[in-house]
């Protein structure tokens, strides 16, 4: 068994919400980014290597909410989920869009992913696509902004 190190993603406006809990994404986040990095392996001409498993290691993160330490509320935006004829329907009756409440974060961590198969001399082009890859998808539904 092999691991690959994807070291420090920085990655920007993240679910912060996980069920009744916040402040982090839900561990389901960071396995559907790895299945994800792995059914795309799986179609290229490294198909007989595979991506099992992953840990998450985090090193930074800040949830995106003001207030005191014990009254903390996050910070929201009005992003219309409807159209916008709607919006501008809403607007002119004089009325406002609801708030779409969505807890968001930015954070820096790192994922441990188990590599099975023989790498041989392909280390280096596995590498090279899993960064490529990684910087594509969306992690936890934020933005990857460098690894």
């Amino acid at each position: 068994m092999n691991y690959i190190l994807i070291d420090c993603i920085k990655v920007q406006n993240a679910n912060a919400v996980a069920g009744l809990t916040w402040g982090f994404p839900a561990i389901t986040h960071f396995l559907g980014f790895a299945h994800n990095l792995a059914r795309k392996l799986s179609r290229t001409e490294l198909q007989d290597i595979s991506l099992t498993g992953c840990a998450v290691v985090c090193h930074d993160h800040k949830v995106h909410t003001y207030g005191a330490p014990y009254d903390t509320q996050f910070t929201q935006s009005r992003n219309p989920a409807s159209l916008k004829k709607d919006v501008t329907k809403l607007v002119g009756e004089g009325k406002t869009p609801s708030v779409i409440e969505e807890g968001k974060m930015n954070m820096t961590l790192s994922l441990i992913i188990g590599c099975n198969g023989n790498l041989g001399n392909r280390n280096g082009r596995l590498l090279d696509w899993v960064k490529k890859q990684c910087m594509l998808q969306r992690l936890a539904g934020g933005t990857v902004l460098s690894i």
